[in-house]
Protein backbone atom coordinates (compact mmCIF):
# COMPACT_ATOMS: atom_id res chain seq x y z
CA UNK A 1 0.00 0.00 0.00
CA UNK A 2 2.59 2.38 0.62
CA UNK A 3 4.73 1.15 -2.13
CA UNK A 4 1.66 1.96 -4.70
CA UNK A 5 1.18 5.31 -2.15
CA UNK A 6 4.79 6.28 -3.41
CA UNK A 7 4.27 5.60 -6.97
CA UNK A 8 1.04 7.67 -7.05
CA UNK A 9 3.30 10.52 -5.24
CA UNK A 10 5.78 10.03 -7.87
CA UNK A 11 3.95 10.33 -10.95
CA UNK A 12 1.72 13.08 -10.10
CA UNK A 13 5.20 15.10 -9.37
CA UNK A 14 6.32 14.22 -12.98
CA UNK A 15 2.61 15.01 -14.51
CA UNK A 16 3.13 18.19 -13.18
CA UNK A 17 6.93 18.95 -13.57
CA UNK A 18 5.83 17.91 -17.81
CA UNK A 19 2.91 20.04 -17.77
CA UNK A 20 5.04 23.13 -16.29
CA UNK A 21 7.79 22.31 -18.77
CA UNK A 22 5.21 22.00 -21.28
CA UNK A 23 3.13 25.40 -20.42
CA UNK A 24 7.26 27.05 -19.98
CA UNK A 25 8.01 25.86 -23.22
CA UNK A 26 4.58 26.81 -25.15
CA UNK A 27 5.70 30.14 -23.38
CA UNK A 28 8.73 29.69 -24.89
CA UNK A 29 7.58 29.14 -28.51
CA UNK A 30 4.89 32.05 -28.28
CA UNK A 31 7.87 34.26 -27.14
CA UNK A 32 10.94 33.09 -29.50
CA UNK A 33 11.80 35.87 -32.30
CA UNK A 34 10.34 35.17 -35.59
CA UNK A 35 12.75 36.45 -38.11
CA UNK A 36 10.77 38.08 -41.06
CA UNK A 37 12.37 39.43 -44.75
CA UNK A 38 10.79 42.73 -45.81
CA UNK A 39 10.30 42.60 -49.55
CA UNK A 40 11.80 45.28 -51.30
CA UNK A 41 9.89 47.31 -54.29
CA UNK A 42 11.62 49.64 -56.76
CA UNK A 43 14.31 49.81 -54.00
CA UNK A 44 12.02 50.52 -51.01
CA UNK A 45 11.80 48.44 -48.29
CA UNK A 46 8.09 47.21 -47.75
CA UNK A 47 6.85 46.00 -43.78
CA UNK A 48 4.47 42.80 -43.79
CA UNK A 49 0.83 43.60 -42.60
CA UNK A 50 0.08 40.36 -41.25
CA UNK A 51 1.58 36.48 -41.22
CA UNK A 52 0.40 33.17 -40.08
CA UNK A 53 3.04 30.62 -38.93
CA UNK A 54 2.86 27.13 -37.60
CA UNK A 55 5.43 25.75 -35.47
CA UNK A 56 5.85 22.04 -35.52
CA UNK A 57 7.96 20.07 -32.86
CA UNK A 58 8.95 16.52 -31.55
CA UNK A 59 8.12 15.53 -35.48
CA UNK A 60 4.50 17.23 -35.11
CA UNK A 61 3.11 16.06 -32.02
CA UNK A 62 3.27 19.45 -30.55
CA UNK A 63 2.23 22.17 -32.92
CA UNK A 64 1.68 26.22 -32.16
CA UNK A 65 -0.14 28.73 -34.36
CA UNK A 66 1.76 32.11 -34.34
CA UNK A 67 -0.92 35.09 -35.99
CA UNK A 68 -0.29 39.08 -36.14
CA UNK A 69 -2.18 41.27 -38.17
CA UNK A 70 -0.83 45.03 -38.18
CA UNK A 71 -4.26 46.79 -37.56
CA UNK A 72 -2.42 50.62 -38.24
CA UNK A 73 -4.86 51.95 -40.76
CA UNK A 74 -1.87 53.77 -42.42
CA UNK A 75 -0.72 52.00 -45.22
CA UNK A 76 2.88 52.41 -47.02
CA UNK A 77 2.06 54.21 -50.49
CA UNK A 78 5.13 54.38 -53.27
CA UNK A 79 5.65 56.67 -55.75
CA UNK A 80 6.03 54.73 -58.89
CA UNK A 81 7.63 57.09 -61.54
CA UNK A 82 7.76 54.94 -64.45
CA UNK A 83 5.49 52.27 -65.78
CA UNK A 84 6.98 49.13 -64.38
CA UNK A 85 7.41 47.69 -60.97
CA UNK A 86 9.97 44.82 -59.45
CA UNK A 87 9.90 42.91 -56.23
CA UNK A 88 12.84 41.19 -54.86
CA UNK A 89 12.23 38.95 -52.00
CA UNK A 90 13.48 35.40 -50.49
CA UNK A 91 10.87 33.19 -51.97
CA UNK A 92 8.69 33.42 -54.72
CA UNK A 93 5.71 36.12 -54.22
CA UNK A 94 2.52 35.59 -55.11
CA UNK A 95 1.18 39.31 -56.50
CA UNK A 96 -2.36 40.85 -56.92
CA UNK A 97 -2.54 44.50 -58.36
CA UNK A 98 -6.07 46.33 -57.95
CA UNK A 99 -6.36 49.36 -59.93
CA UNK A 100 -7.95 51.90 -57.14
CA UNK A 101 -10.39 53.99 -59.68
CA UNK A 102 -11.73 51.16 -61.66
CA UNK A 103 -10.88 48.28 -59.13
CA UNK A 104 -10.43 46.03 -62.11
CA UNK A 105 -7.64 43.34 -61.37
CA UNK A 106 -4.72 43.84 -63.92
CA UNK A 107 -2.10 41.83 -62.70
CA UNK A 108 -2.84 38.25 -60.70
CA UNK A 109 0.36 35.83 -60.95
CA UNK A 110 3.85 35.38 -59.47
CA UNK A 111 6.81 37.87 -58.78
CA UNK A 112 8.84 36.21 -62.15
CA UNK A 113 5.34 36.83 -64.14
CA UNK A 114 5.53 40.62 -63.03
CA UNK A 115 8.73 41.34 -64.62
CA UNK A 116 6.82 41.12 -68.38
CA UNK A 117 4.33 43.51 -66.31
CA UNK A 118 4.22 47.01 -67.47
CA UNK A 119 1.36 49.79 -66.21
CA UNK A 120 -0.44 51.09 -69.07
CA UNK A 121 -2.18 54.38 -67.57
CA UNK A 122 -1.98 56.18 -64.69
CA UNK A 123 -3.77 55.31 -61.40
CA UNK A 124 -3.13 54.82 -57.89
CA UNK A 125 -2.63 50.70 -57.74
CA UNK A 126 -3.57 48.28 -54.31
CA UNK A 127 -0.85 45.35 -54.47
CA UNK A 128 -1.17 42.49 -52.20
CA UNK A 129 1.77 39.94 -51.76
CA UNK A 130 2.47 36.54 -50.20
CA UNK A 131 5.28 34.74 -49.92
CA UNK A 132 5.83 31.54 -47.70
CA UNK A 133 7.95 31.41 -44.60
CA UNK A 134 9.61 28.75 -43.81
CA UNK A 135 12.18 27.83 -40.59
CA UNK A 136 13.71 24.55 -39.25
CA UNK A 137 10.49 24.83 -36.58
CA UNK A 138 7.43 25.56 -39.45
CA UNK A 139 6.23 27.09 -42.20
CA UNK A 140 3.48 29.52 -43.03
CA UNK A 141 2.59 32.36 -45.02
CA UNK A 142 3.43 36.44 -44.66
CA UNK A 143 1.47 39.18 -46.50
CA UNK A 144 1.75 42.34 -47.22
CA UNK A 145 -0.39 45.30 -48.40
CA UNK A 146 0.42 48.69 -50.00
CA UNK A 147 -0.18 51.14 -52.28
CA UNK A 148 1.66 52.29 -55.74
CA UNK A 149 1.13 55.84 -57.03
CA UNK A 150 2.22 55.09 -60.65
CA UNK A 151 2.98 58.36 -62.25
CA UNK A 152 4.18 59.40 -65.83
CA UNK A 153 7.94 60.30 -66.06
CA UNK A 154 9.21 60.74 -69.40
CA UNK A 155 12.82 60.34 -70.77
CA UNK A 156 13.33 60.72 -74.56
CA UNK A 157 16.28 58.89 -76.35
CA UNK A 158 17.24 60.18 -79.80
CA UNK A 159 19.63 57.79 -81.58
CA UNK A 160 21.58 60.07 -83.33
CA UNK A 161 21.18 64.04 -83.16
CA UNK A 162 23.81 64.99 -85.93
CA UNK A 163 22.32 62.23 -88.88
CA UNK A 164 23.54 61.81 -92.14
CA UNK A 165 21.24 62.52 -95.15
CA UNK A 166 19.49 59.36 -96.12
CA UNK A 167 19.44 57.98 -92.41
CA UNK A 168 16.23 57.04 -90.12
CA UNK A 169 16.55 58.08 -86.77
CA UNK A 170 14.68 57.05 -84.16
CA UNK A 171 12.82 58.43 -81.23
CA UNK A 172 11.68 56.38 -77.67
CA UNK A 173 10.27 57.73 -74.77
CA UNK A 174 10.16 55.86 -71.83
CA UNK A 175 8.38 56.18 -68.65
CA UNK A 176 4.73 56.77 -70.61
CA UNK A 177 1.41 54.85 -70.50
CA UNK A 178 -0.56 53.34 -73.98
CA UNK A 179 -3.15 56.78 -73.58
CA UNK A 180 0.14 59.12 -73.44
CA UNK A 181 0.23 61.27 -76.94
CA UNK A 182 3.36 61.33 -77.97
CA UNK A 183 4.14 63.17 -81.85
CA UNK A 184 7.36 64.92 -83.61
CA UNK A 185 6.71 68.10 -85.16
CA UNK A 186 9.05 70.03 -87.34
CA UNK A 187 10.66 70.04 -90.90
CA UNK A 188 10.75 65.96 -91.23
CA UNK A 189 7.07 63.90 -91.28
CA UNK A 190 7.96 60.64 -89.32
CA UNK A 191 6.12 57.69 -89.04
CA UNK A 192 3.15 56.67 -86.93
CA UNK A 193 4.15 56.00 -82.81
CA UNK A 194 3.63 52.86 -81.54
CA UNK A 195 3.72 51.87 -78.22
CA UNK A 196 5.70 48.62 -77.84
CA UNK A 197 6.04 45.64 -75.82
CA UNK A 198 8.32 47.28 -73.63
CA UNK A 199 5.99 49.78 -72.25
CA UNK A 200 8.08 52.44 -74.30
CA UNK A 201 6.85 54.87 -77.66
CA UNK A 202 8.78 54.52 -80.48
CA UNK A 203 8.70 56.93 -83.91
CA UNK A 204 11.17 57.09 -86.69
CA UNK A 205 12.22 60.38 -88.33
CA UNK A 206 13.58 60.11 -92.01
CA UNK A 207 16.38 62.52 -92.68
CA UNK A 208 15.67 62.05 -96.86
CA UNK A 209 18.56 63.07 -99.29
CA UNK A 210 16.97 66.08 -100.76
CA UNK A 211 16.85 68.04 -97.55
CA UNK A 212 20.15 70.76 -97.24
CA UNK A 213 22.74 69.68 -94.86
CA UNK A 214 22.30 71.87 -91.62
CA UNK A 215 20.20 72.15 -87.68
CA UNK A 216 17.01 71.67 -87.99
CA UNK A 217 14.55 72.54 -84.65
CA UNK A 218 12.41 70.01 -84.13
CA UNK A 219 10.14 69.18 -80.92
CA UNK A 220 8.53 65.69 -79.26
CA UNK A 221 5.32 66.97 -77.89
CA UNK A 222 4.27 64.95 -75.03
CA UNK A 223 0.92 65.35 -73.78
CA UNK A 224 0.31 68.86 -72.97
CA UNK A 225 4.48 69.40 -72.67
CA UNK A 226 6.38 70.52 -75.36
CA UNK A 227 10.35 69.94 -75.38
CA UNK A 228 12.46 71.05 -78.22
CA UNK A 229 15.33 69.11 -80.09
CA UNK A 230 17.60 69.77 -82.77
CA UNK A 231 18.57 67.67 -85.38
CA UNK A 232 22.27 68.45 -87.05
CA UNK A 233 21.97 66.95 -90.37
CA UNK A 234 24.84 65.96 -91.29
CA UNK A 235 26.00 65.91 -95.81
CA UNK A 236 26.49 62.38 -97.57
CA UNK A 237 28.36 62.64 -100.27
CA UNK A 238 26.57 61.30 -103.26
CA UNK A 239 28.03 60.08 -106.53
CA UNK A 240 27.06 61.02 -110.03
CA UNK A 241 25.56 59.80 -112.78
CA UNK A 242 25.52 60.16 -116.70
CA UNK A 243 23.91 57.70 -119.11
CA UNK A 244 21.54 56.91 -122.18
CA UNK A 245 17.88 55.55 -122.76
CA UNK A 246 16.20 54.87 -126.20
CA UNK A 247 13.96 58.06 -127.35
CA UNK A 248 11.02 54.51 -127.65
CA UNK A 249 11.96 53.93 -123.49
CA UNK A 250 11.06 57.58 -122.42
CA UNK A 251 8.51 58.50 -125.31
CA UNK A 252 6.39 55.56 -123.23
CA UNK A 253 7.67 56.07 -119.62
CA UNK A 254 9.02 59.40 -118.14
CA UNK A 255 7.99 61.57 -121.22
CA UNK A 256 4.40 60.02 -121.79
CA UNK A 257 1.21 62.01 -120.15
CA UNK A 258 -0.62 58.72 -119.15
CA UNK A 259 1.92 57.09 -117.67
CA UNK A 260 2.89 60.01 -115.30
CA UNK A 261 -0.94 59.97 -114.60
CA UNK A 262 -1.07 56.71 -113.96
CA UNK A 263 1.65 56.61 -111.17
CA UNK A 264 0.55 60.06 -109.57
CA UNK A 265 -3.25 58.21 -109.22
CA UNK A 266 -1.75 54.83 -108.28
CA UNK A 267 1.34 55.20 -106.18
CA UNK A 268 1.28 59.01 -104.64
CA UNK A 269 -2.21 58.53 -102.73
CA UNK A 270 0.41 55.29 -100.52
CA UNK A 271 2.51 58.44 -99.55
CA UNK A 272 -0.21 59.32 -97.26
CA UNK A 273 -1.72 55.68 -95.95
CA UNK A 274 -0.21 54.29 -93.06
CA UNK A 275 -0.50 51.05 -91.22
CA UNK A 276 -0.90 51.23 -87.26
CA UNK A 277 0.64 47.85 -86.99
CA UNK A 278 4.43 47.05 -87.02
CA UNK A 279 5.50 44.13 -89.30
CA UNK A 280 8.97 44.40 -89.66
CA UNK A 281 11.68 42.78 -87.31
CA UNK A 282 14.79 42.83 -86.56
CA UNK A 283 17.31 43.96 -89.41
CA UNK A 284 15.94 44.19 -93.12
CA UNK A 285 17.41 41.87 -95.67
CA UNK A 286 18.32 42.52 -99.49
CA UNK A 287 15.69 41.99 -101.95
CA UNK A 288 17.87 40.18 -104.10
CA UNK A 289 21.02 37.88 -103.35
CA UNK A 290 24.66 39.87 -103.87
CA UNK A 291 24.22 41.71 -106.58
CA UNK A 292 25.92 44.58 -108.43
CA UNK A 293 24.85 47.92 -107.53
CA UNK A 294 24.30 49.52 -110.77
CA UNK A 295 22.74 53.02 -109.16
CA UNK A 296 23.01 54.23 -105.57
CA UNK A 297 20.91 56.08 -103.15
CA UNK A 298 20.57 59.42 -103.85
CA UNK A 299 22.51 59.58 -106.62
CA UNK A 300 22.78 62.45 -109.10
CA UNK A 301 21.15 61.25 -112.32
CA UNK A 302 22.28 63.00 -115.80
CA UNK A 303 19.61 61.13 -118.94
CA UNK A 304 20.49 61.90 -122.56
CA UNK A 305 22.50 64.87 -121.71
CA UNK A 306 19.91 66.71 -119.18
CA UNK A 307 21.52 69.69 -117.44
CA UNK A 308 20.21 68.88 -114.45
CA UNK A 309 19.96 65.94 -112.66
CA UNK A 310 17.48 63.82 -111.13
CA UNK A 311 17.72 62.11 -107.73
CA UNK A 312 17.66 58.51 -107.49
CA UNK A 313 15.53 57.49 -104.45
CA UNK A 314 16.47 53.84 -103.59
CA UNK A 315 18.86 51.20 -105.20
CA UNK A 316 19.10 49.84 -108.75
CA UNK A 317 20.19 46.02 -108.11
CA UNK A 318 21.80 44.78 -111.81
CA UNK A 319 20.82 41.02 -111.65
CA UNK A 320 19.75 38.58 -114.71
CA UNK A 321 16.13 38.57 -115.53
CA UNK A 322 14.00 36.13 -113.75
CA UNK A 323 16.41 36.60 -110.46
CA UNK A 324 14.56 35.86 -107.32
CA UNK A 325 12.96 38.92 -105.53
CA UNK A 326 11.96 38.44 -101.42
CA UNK A 327 10.41 40.95 -99.15
CA UNK A 328 12.84 42.79 -97.40
CA UNK A 329 10.81 42.22 -94.51
CA UNK A 330 7.94 41.30 -92.77
CA UNK A 331 4.52 43.80 -93.95
CA UNK A 332 1.22 43.82 -96.05
CA UNK A 333 1.06 44.38 -99.67
CA UNK A 334 -0.30 47.38 -100.29
CA UNK A 335 0.05 47.27 -104.27
CA UNK A 336 1.27 44.46 -106.61
CA UNK A 337 0.20 45.65 -110.48
CA UNK A 338 2.00 46.62 -113.90
CA UNK A 339 2.45 50.30 -114.41
CA UNK A 340 3.42 51.92 -117.52
CA UNK A 341 6.18 54.02 -115.92
CA UNK A 342 7.69 51.48 -113.81
CA UNK A 343 6.87 48.09 -114.98
CA UNK A 344 5.59 45.35 -112.75
CA UNK A 345 5.71 47.08 -109.12
CA UNK A 346 4.99 46.00 -106.05
CA UNK A 347 4.84 48.29 -102.48
CA UNK A 348 5.25 46.70 -98.96
CA UNK A 349 3.60 48.37 -95.62
CA UNK A 350 6.08 47.40 -93.02
CA UNK A 351 4.15 49.38 -90.69
CA UNK A 352 3.81 53.10 -89.04
CA UNK A 353 4.33 54.53 -92.54
CA UNK A 354 7.89 52.80 -93.70
CA UNK A 355 7.77 50.67 -96.71
CA UNK A 356 9.14 49.51 -99.85
CA UNK A 357 9.43 49.89 -103.13
CA UNK A 358 10.10 47.48 -105.73
CA UNK A 359 10.01 48.62 -109.81
CA UNK A 360 10.53 46.80 -113.06
CA UNK A 361 9.84 43.28 -112.33
CA UNK A 362 9.42 40.55 -115.28
CA UNK A 363 6.78 39.34 -112.45
CA UNK A 364 4.59 39.20 -109.71
CA UNK A 365 4.40 36.32 -107.36
CA UNK A 366 1.94 38.47 -104.67
CA UNK A 367 -1.33 40.50 -104.81
CA UNK A 368 -2.55 43.21 -103.03
CA UNK A 369 -3.43 42.55 -99.61
CA UNK A 370 -1.06 39.62 -98.90
CA UNK A 371 0.77 39.54 -95.85
CA UNK A 372 4.42 38.84 -96.23
CA UNK A 373 7.11 37.55 -94.38
CA UNK A 374 10.83 38.51 -94.53
CA UNK A 375 12.58 36.56 -97.40
CA UNK A 376 9.57 35.33 -98.57
CA UNK A 377 9.43 35.24 -102.53
CA UNK A 378 7.43 38.48 -103.94
CA UNK A 379 8.86 38.70 -107.67
CA UNK A 380 11.15 38.30 -110.16
CA UNK A 381 13.79 40.61 -111.76
CA UNK A 382 13.39 42.39 -115.03
CA UNK A 383 13.54 45.27 -117.55
CA UNK A 384 9.22 46.68 -117.60
CA UNK A 385 8.98 50.06 -117.08
CA UNK A 386 11.17 52.79 -117.42
CA UNK A 387 14.46 50.78 -117.68
CA UNK A 388 17.55 49.96 -119.61
CA UNK A 389 18.39 46.17 -118.87
CA UNK A 390 17.35 44.09 -115.96
CA UNK A 391 17.46 45.07 -112.45
CA UNK A 392 15.68 45.83 -109.62
CA UNK A 393 14.95 49.49 -108.30
CA UNK A 394 14.39 49.02 -104.53
CA UNK A 395 13.34 52.03 -102.26
CA UNK A 396 12.02 52.80 -98.71
CA UNK A 397 10.53 55.81 -97.61
CA UNK A 398 8.21 57.11 -94.99
CA UNK A 399 5.76 59.31 -96.68
CA UNK A 400 7.55 60.08 -99.80
CA UNK A 401 10.63 60.82 -97.90
CA UNK A 402 13.59 58.12 -99.12
CA UNK A 403 15.94 56.58 -97.24
CA UNK A 404 19.31 54.25 -97.72
CA UNK A 405 18.11 51.09 -97.65
CA UNK A 406 21.18 49.86 -96.96
CA UNK A 407 21.76 51.66 -93.47
CA UNK A 408 18.54 49.24 -92.83
CA UNK A 409 20.23 45.90 -93.41
CA UNK A 410 22.96 46.97 -90.61
CA UNK A 411 20.76 48.33 -87.66
CA UNK A 412 18.08 46.95 -85.98
CA UNK A 413 14.73 48.99 -85.46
Amino acid sequence: MKKAFKIGIILLLLLVLSLAGYIGYQEYIETRPIEIADIIVNSNRINHKSYHIIHHFFNGKITNQRNYVDTKEIMQTLIVKDNKINIESRAEVDIKIKALSTEEVVFNGTGSQLQEFIFDKQDTYLIEASQKYQDQYGDGRVDYIFSADVQKSPQINISNEKPKQGELVKVEVTGVFKDTSVSVEGEFIPSNSLYNDKGNIEIYIPITYYKNAQPYDMQIKIDDEVTPFTLDVQKEQFTQLHFTVSESVTNSTVNSDSANIEYRNKIHPLYKTRDENKYWEGKFIKPVEEKRISSTFGQERYVNNAKTPTRHAGIDYAAPEGTLVYATNNGRIEFSEFLQLTGNTIVIDHGLGIKSYHFHMSSLEVKTGDIVKKGQLIGKVGTTGFSTGPHLHFQISIQNQPINPQLLYNIEY
